[in-house]
């Protein structure tokens, strides 16, 4: 299988990740990244825990873990299905014609606990990295302030803080500037 092509497995845990085909947008007003949102939930929701997200203009992060999957089709499938049904909306939206994502979408196998730790990080980071905000933690479109937040969530919020002893350490941890990142762990 081609680099960051991993297959799904169960109880797994990976960095997916898609763009944009060439230099368009995947986002084009705020009402979409909320539709993709909704998305995930109607076609992952079942086969995945989510445990970070960054939507970015024209790409967008996951965390996920996989739930009982048969084989490797069957979660593939869906998101193929997320794809379609996304694009179709942002075409009649945008009244454009074809493909919205990239194909294949990434995927990356998260093999060991430091990578955990680290693609969390570069996920909510994904704003400073792209010159979206300077402050990471205020960017509306990922799941930094949902897994500190006590309302409900979509997120395996319990896991996530716990993976990092609590609350307090799961701040302290994304402080870290950016820089310091170690960027083997994160391919995109």
């Amino acid at each position: 299988m081609a680099k960051n092509l991993e297959q799904f497995e169960s109880g797994k845990f990976y960095h997916v990740y898609n763009r944009a085909n060439g230099s368009e947008k995947l986002f084009f007003q705020e009402k979409n990244y909320t539709y993709f949102i909704s998305q995930l939930r109607k076609y992952l929701y079942r086969k995945v825990e989510f445990h970070a997200y960054c939507l970015i203009p024209n790409h967008f992060h996951l965390l996920i873990r996989c739930k009982e999957i048969k084989d490797y089709n069957e979660l593939s499938d869906q998101f193929k299905k997320l794809f379609s049904a996304y694009s179709r909306a942002i075409n009649n939206q945008e009244n454009r014609m074809g493909s919205l994502f990239m194909k294949p979408f990434k995927r990356k196998l998260i093999d060991t606990e430091s990578y955990y730790s680290e693609v969390i990080r570069y996920i909510h980071h994904n704003p400073i990295k792209h010159g979206l905000m300077t402050n990471f933690s205020s960017y509306k479109w990922s799941s930094y302030q949902s897994l500190l937040a006590d309302g409900p969530t979509f997120l395996n919020r319990s896991f996530v803080l716990g993976w990092y002893g609590n609350r307090d350490e799961f701040i302290k941890f994304h402080e870290i500037d950016g820089k310091e990142l170690d960027k083997s762990l994160v391919l995109e």
